[in-house]
């Protein structure tokens, strides 16, 4: 990278497609991003190798964060790793470093915890990633090639598969035992004041966080608690007879749905829909659970070469002797499903938010270079695009 003392030298298998994106580095700092595209999968991911002297300054950090930031909003995974020279194992400064704090800003996690320079027994080769659950094997190498010790990982694509039969431990707040009177009283008395009494506002933002945990963790204390995958509560669903629709659970949302011929009319659909309805609304009260039926809605969807004469049917369907609002489009995931599968809805809503975003690409031309303009049509523009583009 034509710097005395340092260096970056990238060794790619010749059977993985990869190149150097110099577009992406900066001449005074030395970083080197590679677009790496894996084995089998159309989706490409930046790999940078840095090295941070211990000369950097505040400024060269600032310089070094913008950069990795500007990868960073190309919305792609993103590795860093090289030789940082913050020792990760001093918890009392790292914290506190700006570098440190700009990674963490981007959500992005460290994964080496061990000593990797042996002489100073300092963690200073870091590996940072935007996708921690996809590296594993994270180790070090016990060697003698220089006085730095080699950090290895192995990067998967295949989801890290856990044992539903063991308990999993959360971490939440206790509210139950909350005293708000004395909660907001102690708020007012806390020494605000001293968080600025510092010149830098990074430590009035840390001593000012301090004060607040403190009294947050006095007054809702951190528990834990031992709790199992809910798949066993699928398995009693199951075990009501839910056989006749297909669920589909994201996050907290659940859609059924069912395919059936309706030329003949929508009595049959209807009564397996609602017999389904009446099976979750029951396996929901025997798991203390509690069914909104006024966010519930159903749709029917009947395309376009269905005759018309079904516009106008209802499914009548109830849920917790409620009935259920029959819409003729729903939003399922960010996009919106019409009942003819047109999605003129969907293409009219995604106008109207991106003529809002191009709008302000207009406005910031003139005062904002077209590299800044490209990450922001990136980011803000062009992900909106295209998100489920290949459903409608």
């Amino acid at each position: 990278m034509g710097k005395s003392g340092g260096g970056i030298l990238v060794y790619i298998n010749n059977s993985l497609q990869a190149k150097r994106r110099e577009d992406l580095e900066a001449e005074d700092i030395e970083i080197l991003w590679l677009e790496v595209c894996p084995y089998k999968s159309r989706r490409s991911l930046f790999i940078g190798c840095v090295h941070r002297p211990l000369s950097f300054r505040v400024a060269d950090d600032k310089r070094l964060g913008k950069n990795i930031e500007n990868v960073h909003l190309l919305n792609k995974e993103t590795i860093l790793l090289g030789d940082i020279n913050i020792d990760f194992l001093c918890t009392m400064k790292l914290h506190k470093h700006p570098f440190i704090k700009t990674l963490k800003n981007l959500n992005m996690s460290q994964l080496v915890m061990e000593i990797t320079r042996p002489l100073s027994k300092t963690c200073l080769d870091h590996i940072w990633s935007s996708h921690p659950a996809r590296l594993i094997n994270v180790r070090v190498l016990s060697t003698g090639m220089s006085d730095h010790l080699p950090t290895i990982v192995i990067k998967t694509y295949k989801g890290v598969q856990q044992n539903k039969t063991e308990h999993t431990t959360i971490t939440y707040r206790d509210i139950k035992n909350l005293n708000k009177e004395q909660f907001i009283a102690a708020l007012k008395e806390a020494p605000w004041d001293s968080a600025f009494i510092f010149n830098d506002p990074d430590d009035v933002v840390d001593t000012w966080y301090d004060i607040f945990q403190g009294v947050v963790d006095r007054y809702l204390p951190l528990k834990h608690e031992r709790v199992k995958d809910h798949g066993l509560l699928l398995e009693k669903l199951k075990a009501y007879g839910h056989s006749k629709s297909t669920v589909d659970i994201y996050a907290d949302d659940t859609t059924l749905s069912l395919s059936s011929d309706v030329t003949n009319g929508l009595t049959a659909t209807s009564s397996a829909l609602q017999q389904d309805l009446d099976d979750v609304s029951r396996w929901s009260a025997a798991n203390k659970m509690v069914t909104n039926a006024a966010k519930t809605k159903c749709l029917l969807v009947i395309g376009k070469r269905i005759p018309c004469s079904l516009d106008n049917c209802s499914l009548e369907l109830k849920l917790a002797n409620s009935d259920i609002e029959q819409v003729d489009n729903q939003k399922l995931l960010g996009v919106t499903i019409d009942k003819h599968l047109s999605f003129d809805v969907h293409v009219e809503e995604l106008c109207k938010k991106l003529s809002q975003r191009i709008a302000v690409l207009g406005k910031i031309r003139r005062f904002i270079p077209i590299e800044q303009r490209t990450l922001y049509y990136n980011a803000m523009t062009k992900q909106v695009m295209l998100y489920g583009s290949t459903i409608w």
